[in-house]
This record gives C-alpha cells, structure tokens and sequence, in this order.
C-alpha cells in the first residue's frame, strides 16, 4: 500500500474531477487555494481510509473531496454572514453607546454649571415635559422670570455644545 502523497501523485485527476464538479476551474482568483485544500482532503480521507484498497479507495474519494468543498463553501458563507452581522450590530452597538455617553456628559457637565433654581426649571421643562407658566405657578414665580431663567439655561447648554 502507497503513502497518501504517493497515491495522490498518481491519481491527481480525481482532485481535478472533484473542483470540476464543484465549478472551480483552472484560472479562478482561488483556483490554487482549492486545490491546496483538495490536496488536504485527500490526505485526510487517505489517514482515515481504514482497510480500503487504493483502488477502492481512489473510486469514493473524489466524491467526498467534492462533499468537503461544498461543506467548507458553506462555512465560509456562514462565517462571512457572521461576522458582517457582528460589525453591523458593533457598529450600531457603538453609536449607541457613544452617543448616549455623549450626551450624559453633556447633561452632567450643564447641570454642574448651573444654579439650584436653573437645574430645577430645567428637570421640569425636560423630565415633566411642564411649560414656562406652568413651572411659574408651581414655583411660585413670574413668568418672566422663569422665562429669564430658561435663557440662561439655553446659553449655558449652547456653551457646553460649543454652539456659542
């Protein structure tokens, strides 16, 4: 019994059959990437023939070197679908997640700019979705006050965006 190597040499034409049948030919940008792995597969299937004569042998193995390429093929697509569906959800993922972070700070460095009464109007204008009269009667105030106070508000927020 031959070696897997020595048996390949002889009997290259079933490599060739089998990237034939799987629509890989001579030429392809991969032609000599498949190959390599027919070659491969070859050797594999040779280590684990078991007691199969090379005739017997050489007869079944190019049908599954064509199996294998098929399910290699397969793997590829699944790996390439894997991983832009990765980038695509990092990358939506990492907008999110900056943008948020962003406007955080941005939220938190205004806030510390500002006096009690301003951070106050500015939770009710944001968080209660309240209008300028209506924090006025709850606080107790003008409405020209308030309205003064969310002025200051709306430059110390155009300040800390870098808009002024």
């Amino acid at each position: 019994m031959a070696d897997g190597f020595e048996l390949m040499s002889q009997n290259m034409k079933i490599l060739y059959k089998a990237l034939a049948r799987a629509h890989i030919r001579q030429g392809d940008i991969d032609y000599e990437d498949w190959l390599s792995f027919t070659r491969l597969q070859y050797i594999d299937h040779y280590q684990r023939r078991g007691e199969l004569s090379d005739e017997v042998f050489n007869r079944g193995v190019g049908r599954l070197i064509y199996l294998d390429i098929e399910k290699q093929r397969g793997s590829i697509v699944k790996d390439l679908q894997r991983a832009s569906r990765v980038n695509d959800e990092a990358a939506m993922n990492t907008e999110v997640d900056i943008t948020q972070l962003e406007v955080r700070e941005t939220i938190t460095e205004s806030l510390s700019t500002m006096t009690e009464l301003q951070r106050q109007i500015f939770s009710l204008l944001v968080d209660e979705g309240m209008k300028q009269a209506q924090i006025a009667r709850q606080l107790g105030m003008s409405r020209q006050s308030v309205h003064g106070q969310v002025v200051k508000i709306r430059k110390i927020m155009a300040k800390v965006l870098g808009r002024e």
